[in-house]
């Protein structure tokens, strides 16, 4: 794009413009117009009701979600979320950047009792923003992440070059060693969710959902206890070459079965192989197979 151009898009006045006009005809736009944008727009999530999301340049999801809806992003896994969330109690939003899921939670449930851990200041930021915008003040945030060990760790992030000044949400920050542009680094702390629910005295959990960039598995690794005790069904994704024999290893240990979501159902899978760069799996004690695979999303 033009440097004269892309300085006259992403001034927010113009940009913010730009979006609330073009919007209505998004469906027939090309992708190249479907620019990022920077407004708090609502999200028609159906019967359920709406959400108001603040955007971000550097964030793919609040993008996809301002002109494509929630088909733009995980439709089939965030219409079966909103499913699961309507029969829990206690949600653990694990890796919740600026909150989608915690805020479909609470607009499936409103009496949903959630715990959003998101250790990255900027997405921080940006979670408490998204909650303060729909007027939930009950989601208990937490400014650490999980993972196998409890401590201090070093998360690596990129900078958006065009965009360096903003809140950085693109989402792929990660605990693992990384030889990408992933170069800047912050110190976070982390705990292990066993003893995370020890020492704040957790009631039962029943919805786990994580993403958080290929350390999934090493997350379930200090939840195996919660997970034992309380049989939580957990959403979790899964990048291309990810942690499959891992997942597997430990899930097979607790009596799990794996699914993969596909449009309007799940299928049983016996390993998590993702299609394309990533994919969704929804993990279930054994004995909910058969309630679980009765939902209609």
């Amino acid at each position: 794009m033009n440097k004269y151009l892309f300085k006259l898009l992403f001034n927010p006045f113009i940009n913010n413009a730009y979006s609330r006009i073009l919007r209505p005809f998004c469906n027939h736009l090309p992708d190249r117009m479907k620019i990022p944008v920077q407004c708090v727009f609502r999200l028609e999530t159906g019967k359920t009701g709406v959400i108001r999301i603040k955007g971000n340049y550097t964030s793919y999801v609040t993008r996809q979600l301002f002109w494509n809806g929630m088909k733009g992003f995980e439709y089939d896994s965030s219409r079966l979320f909103m499913e699961l969330a309507k029969r829990s109690k206690v949600f653990i939003d694990i890796g919740a950047n600026f909150g989608y899921y915690s805020l479909l939670g609470k607009l499936a449930n409103p009496g949903l009792h959630v715990i959003a851990f998101e250790p990255f200041p900027d997405a921080l930021k940006a979670l408490r923003a998204n909650l303060s915008l729909n007027r939930i003040y009950d989601v208990q945030v937490e400014e650490s992440g999980l993972f196998n060990t409890t401590g201090n760790a070093m998360m690596s992030y990129r900078i958006n070059k065009d965009f360096p000044e903003i809140l950085q949400l693109a989402g792929n920050n990660t605990l693992l060693q990384c030889s990408d542009d992933r170069t800047y680094r912050v110190q976070i702390g982390v705990e292990r969710l066993d003893d995370y629910v020890n020492r704040k005295k957790i009631p039962p959990i029943d919805l786990i959902k994580i993403d958080t960039e290929s350390t999934e598995h090493l997350i379930l690794e200090g939840a195996f206890e919660t997970l034992k005790k309380n049989r939580p069904v957990i959403l979790t994704e899964v990048l291309a070459g990810g942690m499959n024999r891992d997942m597997t290893g430990i899930l097979e240990n607790l009596n799990y079965s794996s699914f993969g979501i596909r449009k309007h159902d799940i299928i049983k899978v016996k390993e998590f192989r993702s299609e394309g760069t990533e994919s969704n799996f929804l993990i279930v004690p054994d004995e909910m197979k058969n309630a679980i695979e009765k939902i209609r999303f």
